[in-house]
């Protein structure tokens, strides 16, 4: 087969892949917005993982949607609010591989304000301290033992 042919196909393929994932980046970003505009009386909680469980009940009925970062998005009444959530965390390693930590089933709690946007997400440091709602600490044990940070903070 003629090396051209090859190259040829190649870009078409990427061509194509490249026209879907574009659109569905747009729809992500569209349902975002729409999910904003239309909770206006209520907060927005982006979970940077995979929540399972609000206030008791299942994350599906709040109709979550995902993100432009592949991130559950929940608009939810002000008030207190009580999660289930599992998440990840990959360490990038220099000199080792890189190292995947996993939080699965981890029950927190936090108050959330109408108008607010709220991220929660698994995180090596306390970086936000100003606006920090909520940090859970988790130790990961086994060999090279640290603890990550289950941290919900407010933009």
């Amino acid at each position: 087969m003629n090396p051209i042919f090859m190259v040829a196909g190649i870009l078409v393929v990427w061509a194509i892949a490249f026209v879907v994932f574009i659109t569905l980046q747009m729809k992500r970003k569209n349902a975002e917005a729409e999910l904003v505009a239309a909770s206006t009386t209520k907060a927005i909680v982006h979970f940077y993982g995979d929540v399972s469980a609000i206030d008791g009940q299942d994350a599906a009925i709040y109709h979550p949607i995902k993100g432009q970062m592949l991130d559950t998005i929940v608009a939810l009444e002000p008030g207190h609010h009580t999660f289930v959530g599992s998440f990840q965390m990959t360490e990038n390693g220099i000199v080792v591989k890189n190292k995947n930590y996993y939080a699965t089933d981890i029950e927190f709690e936090f108050d959330v304000e109408i108008g607010k946007v709220y991220r929660v997400g698994l995180y090596k440091n306390v970086n936000h301290e100003e606006k920090v709602i909520m940090t859970l600490p988790l130790t990961v044990s086994g060999f090279g033992a640290k603890t990550l940070y289950l941290i919900a903070y407010n933009e």
